[in-house]
């Protein structure tokens, strides 16, 4: 890559977690070589399997070793090849600068800590092995052992054999990521890209009780968000899911924060209905009926959908969405609402 094309992330600012060491234990055996033993410990590689991989790289399971306490956490490694273009690397630094912006925001998946590497380093284990870790970028983010949201709601298959979920249940997730995002939006940040594989569920180990929908929910991938300043009002770059995204979003006409409204909506009546409320492909203006696309749920869900599938000046904001009738006065209801096996 050319040294044009290089761009270098924000230094993070210190945290508490500063002086946590990070090491992996789980990769594939033909990427043992990449990983370092950044302890100095001996870390069984016993278990190979790999939690995710991506077009730029891959993600490992690790352990962030802080003081007493070891903590589970996933470690994003991104390679840098000649496929690496200009626009991921930014995307990339986007969302280093966007994760230290909501670090400590209760329901984004937290970045702990990153690290640069532009040349190859090598590292000897307490075997005496020969390690190499070669370029690329180490993201050290919150491990979230549950899985997706979209893995959870389509059980595998795609929208005809999805599992739809009780109404109360809906309202009550709902609820939790429009708080979450009202939290982003009040930092100045627009995900633009919320769709189910982008929500996280982090369960808690909890042998005497079950895990409640509030306490799991996580917002993670803020690779194309966009951390607003004065000159971003309104927003007009196209960009997002097809299936998700707002129209004027994906068309490129001016649009606001409210942009993310719009993909909680479809979130939403996806859960409750096993169906998107439009196709994508679809030439022309599509009308949704409301009140016979969602006959058997009340009048409150219907008034719900109506202030989010709108043009963007009509569109509710996350603040107004709280206030209506359909997320109201949820908090007993949340407080019972939990994650079934």
């Amino acid at each position: 890559m050319s040294a044009a094309a290089v761009l270098h992330p924000p230094t993070p600012s210190p945290t508490a977690l500063d002086g946590c060491k990070y090491f992996i234990t789980s990769a594939p055996s033909q990427a043992r070589r990449l990983l370092s033993e950044i302890t100095g410990r001996r870390i069984s590689l016993a278990n190979n399997k790999r939690i995710g991989k991506g077009k730029f790289g891959s993600v490992y399971m690790g352990k962030m070793n802080c003081g007493d306490d070891i903590v589970d956490i996933a470690i994003k490694y991104i390679v840098i090849d000649r496929k690496f273009n200009e626009l991921f690397l930014k995307n990339l630094c986007n969302e280093i600068d966007i994760l230290e912006k909501l670090s400590g925001v209760e329901g984004v998946v937290q970045l702990y800590s990153w690290k640069e590497l532009t040349n190859e380093e090598f590292h000897v284990d307490s075997y005496g092995n020969e390690i190499t870790l070669f370029p690329g970028y180490y993201l050290y983010i919150e491990y979230c052992n549950g899985g997706r949201l979209f893995d959870y709601i389509y059980k595998g298959g795609l929208i005809p054999g999805m599992v739809l979920l009780p109404e109360n249940t809906v309202r009550v997730i709902i609820k939790k990521l429009v708080e979450i995002m009202e939290e982003c939006h009040k930092r100045d940040v627009v995900h633009r890209d919320l769709k189910p594989e982008n929500i996280l569920l982090n369960l808690k180990n909890l042998p005497d009780k079950k895990n409640l929908w509030i306490d799991c929910l996580r917002i993670s991938d803020f690779g194309i968000g966009r951390l607003l300043t004065d000159e971003d009002h309104p927003l007009d770059d196209a960009c997002g899911s097809r299936w998700t995204c707002s129209p004027e979003q994906l068309q490129g006409s001016p649009y606001t924060k409210k942009t993310d409204v719009w993909s909680i909506g479809v979130i939403a009546f996806v859960m409750l209905t096993g169906k998107f409320p439009f196709h994508p492909y679809r030439r022309g203006a599509q009308e949704l009926d409301l009140e016979r696309a969602l006959k058997k749920h009340s009048t409150d869900t219907i008034n719900f959908f109506n202030h989010i599938f709108v043009d963007d000046a009509r569109r509710y904001s996350m603040k107004q969405l709280l206030a209506t009738e359909w997320l109201s006065e949820l908090d007993e209801l949340s407080r019972k609402t939990y994650i079934e096996d």
